[in-house]
């Protein structure tokens, strides 16, 4: 990549070609590492944790297992899941799910290692025969076992069922409905009505996601019913409306153009018009006609949902949508786009790659956003289109970043080699995200490339501190230097 330090002095531009010395870097790299396992500002989840779990290095486990032993709760969190992530047959451990001391802790752990599918049914079925489980695992658990068609304890969902946290018993309510025992349900439904209205509608809302997440179409009655009742905010009936869509489409219709009303404000049709295309592709192509065809936005979400329904060129009908710029249709799009075949989603993320920087500059970053996502999609897709995007990619462009962002996602050494195939000497953000990807699957680097790494570990590369946090664990591997990084990463924090 072309240096931006050409028109600089001779003494400036020596300056900025010294590297660090290499323990400025050690250090700046372990400390950057600490801050990724202390709990953020809030107290919440240390968010450079994530960013080092993209890594997906084997050569972290023993920092991993520390971790999770020994970190706080949220950072413990993390590494259970970073373990799963490296683990050769992509499990969770649930042995060290059981070393969590808080509930909620391992109720994360567990939700999370569904949801990113590192737990499998016989980890499902050990993890229920704990006898000290807590009870809202517990019901996530056979809420999993019933989605897959597994038998589950019913003796075991009727206690649930009686439990004085309604989120507990909701759940619990409805599997018991969906195995033909409706009295529970109804009576957490009397329950659920006696509470104030701003707690019975934060219920609602969680518990009828619940219902369109485990497809619990025993449940379609009260939901339909209490949506056209009084006392819901209009989140909690646009909840109700979709579960609904979901679970009985033809009745979802009804409810959707009831609720909609007679004559909806803009907001309220545009809003509208996702819970329909939410729903996919069993809502019939008829049901789009309620949409204004004199409104380019809702015309091209309606033109997406008829070709959904009717499976007809649906790449095309998307591609309309992203050349919009609208923000929450392109992010809906990348989400409908994992369930296309390889030759529409390939001629999807191929245009939205190709026309990032074109249309309106008011949708730049949104365009931007998408296009990371893309690339690291087409990579999987097809490897040779993407390369071939980035080696023409302008040099130091906001392409040629998007693509490489995309590509730190990728396992393959291909995406490695792919990086090294551009200048990547200089100092710009793009030449350090090349740096990253070369480091990521390298087994060996040049004097040359590790005092660059070293660099942007120590904060001179213009990345974001969660791509720096990579940056950190790469030079600190490269260097030789993971065994005393360990030590003074988990080193008491009064220690001098």
């Amino acid at each position: 990549m072309r240096r931006a330090t050409l028109l600089l002095g001779p003494a400036v531009l020596a300056m900025a070609v010294v590297a660090a010395p290499p323990d400025r870097s050690v250090d700046a790299s372990i400390r950057h590492l600490r801050s990724a396992v202390l709990p953020s500002a809030d107290g919440g989840t240390p968010v450079l944790l994530s960013s080092l779990r993209q890594l997906r290095d084997p050569r972290m486990r023993s920092f991993l297992l520390q971790l999770a032993q020994h970190g706080e709760l949220s950072a413990q969190v993390h590494a259970i899941l970073g373990l799963a992530e490296i683990d050769p047959a992509g499990h969770v451990d649930p042995w060290l799910i059981s070393q969590l001391e808080e509930a909620n802790a391992r109720y994360v752990t567990i939700e999370a290692a569904i949801g990113l599918d590192l737990i499998d049914t016989p980890q499902m079925k050990e993890l229920l025969g704990w006898d000290n489980l807590d009870p809202r695992s517990r019901g996530l658990l056979l809420a999993e076992l019933l989605s897959k068609d597994e038998p589950v304890d019913r003796e075991a969902l009727t206690a649930l069922a009686a439990h004085s946290d309604l989120d507990i018993s909701g759940l619990a309510a409805c599997l018991l409905a969906q195995l033909g025992d409706g009295l529970a349900l109804d009576a957490y439904r009397v329950r659920v009505d006696a509470e104030p209205d701003h707690v019975r509608n934060l219920l609602l809302r969680a518990m009828w996601a619940a219902v369109r997440a485990y497809k619990l179409t025993a449940a379609t009655d009260w939901v339909a019913e209490t949506v056209v009742g009084d006392r819901l905010a209009q989140e909690v009936i646009a909840e109700g409306v979709s579960t609904v869509l979901v679970l009985d489409p033809e009745r979802g219709v009804e409810l959707w153009n009831r609720m909609l009303g007679a004559d909806p404000s803009y907001s309220r049709m545009v809003r509208y018009a996702f819970l329909l295309l939410a729903a996919g592709p069993t809502i019939p192509a008829s049901a789009y006609d309620r949409l204004p065809s004199d409104d380019t936005l809702l015309a091209s979400m309606a033109h997406a949902g008829r070709a959904l329904s009717d499976e007809s060129d649906i790449a095309s009908s998307l591609i309309e949508l992203v050349d919009l710029g609208h923000r929450g249709t392109m992010s809906w799009v990348m989400q409908v786009a994992t369930d296309l075949d390889d030759a529409q989603a390939t001629r999807l993320f191929t245009h939205v790659i190709d026309t990032m920087e074109s249309g309106d500059p008011r949708s730049a970053q949104a365009r931007t956003e998408v296009a990371f996502v893309a690339a690291s999609r087409l990579f999987d897709l097809d490897a040779d289109a993407i390369i071939e995007r980035l080696n023409r990619a302008p040099d130091n462009s906001l392409l040629q970043e998007a693509i490489l962002l995309g590509l730190l996602d990728a396992r393959s050494p291909a995406a490695g080699a792919a990086a090294g195939n551009v200048d990547h000497t200089g100092f710009s953000r793009a030449d350090s995200l090349a740096m990253i990807l070369i480091a990521k699957h390298a087994q060996q680097l040049t004097p040359a490339e590790l005092r660059q790494l070293g660099s942007i570990a120590a904060g001179g590369g213009q990345v974001s501190e969660m791509v720096r946090a990579q940056a950190a664990w790469l030079y600190l591997r490269h260097a030789g230097r993971i065994e005393q990084a360990m030590v003074e990463v988990f080193a008491p924090t009064d220690s001098p």
